[in-house]
């Protein structure tokens, strides 16, 4: 005698399955976790919104994918001008905050390239990590609130406005001191800005870089009671670098 088992009781678990993204367990685990915005979105004419949303997500996804974590396998939530990302819990943070950002930068150079002005974008990008709680209804955690607060620093949006910058990237202290500084990567730890962020009940020190400033930073704290920071190329000493006096 024999017995026909139904296919589906022979395959493996959707977790076992390559390319397929494991179900949600609901519980806290320790997350690296990416947020992307688009600088401006809410200036621009909403009838580019959908093609700037298009671009955003073009971007976004090339960049996950070269560096081994398509999007579709983490957890990912649609913020309108924005994507927040939570890695699974086996990925690496050091290829999201040391790789992520320049091929990110790669990525978007690219799409500016071959698009009409009005048509350009400039991102944002924080990157954090820490214990994340996933449920039916989405995530929470202290890592996801530090996350948006660094993504809405204003001295990081000031510096990016003030550039000109079509990408910048925001981490918390924690992780450029354990991170940036304590491995090699694809940025140079000096080439990071350190900034002060206030922002609601957050007051925290974070680091930021930005791809379109050759030479590296200076070893400078930036507030919002500084002077304006030196434009692209001018050296500590340059006149327009006197403000910049508060060393690390």
């Amino acid at each position: 005698m024999s017995f026909d088992i139904p296919a589906s009781h022979c395959r493996p678990p959707a977790a076992q399955l390559p390319g397929v993204r494991p179900p949600v367990v609901p519980g806290m685990l320790h997350r690296a976790v990416v947020a992307v915005d688009v600088v401006g979105f809410g200036r621009r004419v909403p009838a580019l919104h959908p093609h700037l949303r298009a671009a955003l997500y073009h971007v976004t996804e090339t960049a996950f994918a070269a560096v081994g974590l398509p999007l579709h396998l983490c957890d990912h939530e649609d913020r309108g001008d924005g994507i927040l990302v939570i890695a699974p819990p086996d990925a690496g943070i050091e290829a999201l905050l040391c790789h992520l950002p320049a091929h990110l930068h790669a990525a978007l150079r690219h799409h500016n390239q071959m698009s009409a002005r009005a048509a350009r974008l400039r991102l944002r990008l924080a990157v954090n990590a820490g214990y994340v709680h996933l449920d039916r209804h989405g995530a929470g955690g202290r890592a996801l609130i530090h996350l948006h607060r660094l993504l809405d620093a204003p001295a990081f949006k000031t510096i990016l406005d003030d550039h000109h910058a079509d990408l910048g990237l925001i981490t918390s202290d924690d992780l450029y001191q354990e991170i940036v500084c304590g491995g090699p990567g694809l940025i140079d730890p000096a080439a990071f800005l350190q900034i002060d962020v206030a922002v609601k009940e957050t007051r925290a020190r974070a680091w930021m870089w930005m791809p379109d400033l050759a030479p590296a930073w200076p070893r400078l704290t930036w507030s919002p009671d500084s002077t304006p920071l030196p434009h692209h190329g001018e050296p500590p000493g340059h006149p327009r670098a006197h403000g910049r006096d508060r060393l690390n």
